[in-house]
C-alpha cells in the first residue's frame, strides 16, 4: 500500500474540507517534527500522511482517551525540546485539557496547534444512530482568545475558515519564532476518507444508518 496524499487543487475562497486539509498538512510536516495527532478522526486523517525523514507520529488508540493529545504534546515538547511538535485535536477533545497551553508558556514551549473546530464530536457522531443528538454538541469557545487568556502574548494566533486563510496560515507559522495556535473552521460533518469508510462500514454492519458515505482515496 502507498501512503501519502495526492496534491490537491481547490477554490481558494472555498470553505476548508478534509479533503483539501489533510493533504495541506502533510505538506506541512518538517524533517525532524514530533506529530501528536488527537484521538478520533484528527488521527484517522493523519493516518495515511507520508511523514519526512526522522519525522515521528504519536497517536493513543488503545484506550480511545480523548483529551490525550494537549498534555502529550506538552511532554513530547519538554522531552525533546530541540525537535519541533506538531499537535493537532478537535475541539471537544481539546476543551478537556485545554489548560496544558499555559505550561506550554511557562516551560518556554513553542508548540505549533492546530484545532480542527467542526462543532462538535465528530466521531461519535459518525458512528451513533442520531449524529445530532445533543450529546455530540459543544459549547463554542473563542478558541484564538485562548492563549491569551493563559497569559501568553507573544504567540502567532489565526482563526481560518477558507483554503486561502489556511495556506497564508500554514505559511507564517512555518517560519514562527513562536508558538501558533491556529483555529481550522469545518463543516460539522466534515470526514476524513478513512473515518468515512470506517464508519460506513461499521454503521452498516449495525443495521444503523449510513451517516457518511465510503470514500474513495
Amino acid at each position: 500500500m502507498l501512503y501519502g496524499y495526492r496534491p490537491v487543487q481547490a477554490a481558494a475562497d472555498a470553505a476548508i474540507d478534509t479533503a483539501y486539509l489533510y493533504p495541506r498538512l502533510e505538506q506541512f510536516f518538517k524533517e525532524g517534527d514530533q506529530i501528536i495527532a488527537e484521538t478520533g478522526t484528527v488521527s484517522m486523517g493523519l493516518g495515511m500522511a507520508h511523514l519526512p525523514k526522522q519525522a515521528r507520529f504519536y497517536n493513543q488508540t488503545l484506550w480511545g482517551s480523548i483529551g490525550w493529545a494537549t498534555p502529550a504534546a506538552l511532554g513530547a515538547a519538554l522531552a525533546n525540546p530541540q525537535q519541533r511538535t506538531v499537535l493537532l485535536t478537535g475541539e471537544g477533545s481539546h476543551q478537556l485539557t485545554v489548560q496544558e497551553i499555559g505550561q506550554f508558556h511557562r516551560y518556554h514551549q513553542t508548540p505549533i496547534i492546530f484545532v480542527i473546530n467542526n462543532n462538535g464530536y465528530l466521531i461519535e457522531r459518525i458512528l451513533c444512530k442520531d449524529p445530532m443528538i445533543a450529546y455530540n454538541d459543544l459549547c463554542q469557545w473563542n478558541y484564538t482568545l485562548l492563549p491569551e487568556a493563559f497569559g501568553i502574548s507573544d504567540w502567532l494566533v489565526a482563526k481560518v475558515e477558507t483554503n486561502a486563510e489556511l495556506d497564508e496560515a500554514l505559511a507564517m507559522a512555518q517560519t514562527a519564532t513562536t508558538g501558533v495556535y491556529i483555529e481550522i473552521v469545518t463543516a460539522v460533518m466534515a470526514t476524513p476518507a478513512l473515518a468515512a469508510n470506517l464508519a460506513a462500514q461499521l454503521n452498516s454492519a449495525r443495521g444503523i444508518p449510513v451517516h457518511v458515505m465510503a470514500v474513495e482515496d
